[in-house]
């Protein structure tokens, strides 16, 4: 009687019971089923299929299975033009475009749009399917980059603002991932990265 998206989630979820090792065990089968009732009465509302991916990549996420996952777009067309590691619970700048923001090379971020790095892994978490921390860190430095990701966590994707532990900030606007040239930064073992 659903909708499509709830028809999909339906089938979504016996595809995982049935061939999920996870769901092996009926107990956890048995929570499935109460978090598909929710999911349902949730589908029942979507309107559009990034909101539904979406749906599913959070039920995924929950697996703690880096092979397991459910994509979010079929192209990454926009993306913000700066690269961030994660050493720990600190963020660098490790690559950027264009030339002219060389400045920001190897500066460490305070925050990023105002929100602390805790706070966008907090948020970031229930989105990204992955085995350890040191698998979902990796993949949190590949999904930063593409702007419709910061709108999935409620920010703007045109524009995403670096604040640096020096006291400086820089805007970065989302560009056309085909127009990017790279400037990228070296590290050291023993210090941050520098350009």
């Amino acid at each position: 009687k659903g909708n499509i998206y709830q028809k999909d989630l339906l089938l979504y979820i016996d595809i995982l019971k049935t061939t999920h090792p996870y769901y092996a065990d009926a107990e956890h089968r048995t929570q499935l089923d109460e978090q598909a009732k929710r999911l349902y009465k949730e589908c029942g509302k979507i309107t559009n299929t990034l909101d539904f991916r979406v749906s599913i990549a959070k039920l995924a996420a929950s697996l703690h299975d880096g092979h397991t996952q459910v994509g979010y777009w079929d192209t990454f067309s926009n993306v913000f033009p700066v690269q961030l590691s994660l050493d720990s619970d600190d963020m660098g700048v490790v690559t950027v475009s264009p030339e002219d923001r060389r400045d920001i090379l190897g500066k460490e971020v305070l925050s990023i749009n105002g929100k602390r790095l805790s706070d966008i892994l907090t948020m970031a978490r229930p989105l990204i399917s992955a085995d350890n921390e040191a698998s979902f860190k990796n993949t949190l430095t590949k999904f930063w980059g593409y702007a419709e990701f910061w709108s999935l966590l409620g920010m703007s994707d045109k524009t995403i603002s670096l604040s640096f532990t020096d006291g400086t900030n820089a805007d970065i606007n989302a560009v056309d991932i085909y127009n990017i040239k790279i400037t990228k930064a070296t590290k050291s073992a023993d210090s941050r990265p520098t350009a």
